[in-house]
């Protein structure tokens, strides 16, 4: 029963994608794989912490989630939303120093010139 609702998803959603004009099909590839870019490189700045394992448990919770969703299971869904509601308010607070670490890792990243050339690094006072 599973496999049989996943596979007529899976090809209503392939003949959804496929209807649309040439430019909309390029769009939405484009947009896949910046997309793929942008998180191979958060995934990367957090790999080797304890953000890592958050970040997989949170990955499972939202599958589990969609899961949830598809099948129609209402109450399920209704507390893992909430519990994830919860989680964005308190993950901040949790992983503060891992946070700034990240973002001050972003704002020395020599790379980002490149591509706005009007952020120039500041040189630290000595």
């Amino acid at each position: 029963m599973l496999r049989q609702f996943l596979r007529e998803w899976v090809v209503e959603m392939l003949a959804q994608l496929f209807e649309g004009s040439t430019y909309q099909i390029l769009a939405l590839f484009v947009d896949l794989i910046l997309v793929t870019i942008v998180l191979y490189r958060v995934l990367s700045i957090f790999a080797g912490t304890r953000a890592i394992a958050v970040i997989n448990g949170l990955i499972m919770i939202i599958a589990i989630s969609v899961v949830a969703r598809m099948l129609g299971l209402s109450t399920l869904y209704w507390l893992l939303q909430k519990g994830l509601t919860a989680v964005t308010v308190a993950l901040p607070i949790v992983f503060q120093p891992e946070l700034r670490r990240g973002l001050e890792r972003l704002g020395a990243y020599k790379g980002l010139a490149h591509w706005l050339p009007w952020i120039q690094p500041k040189a630290e006072k000595v």
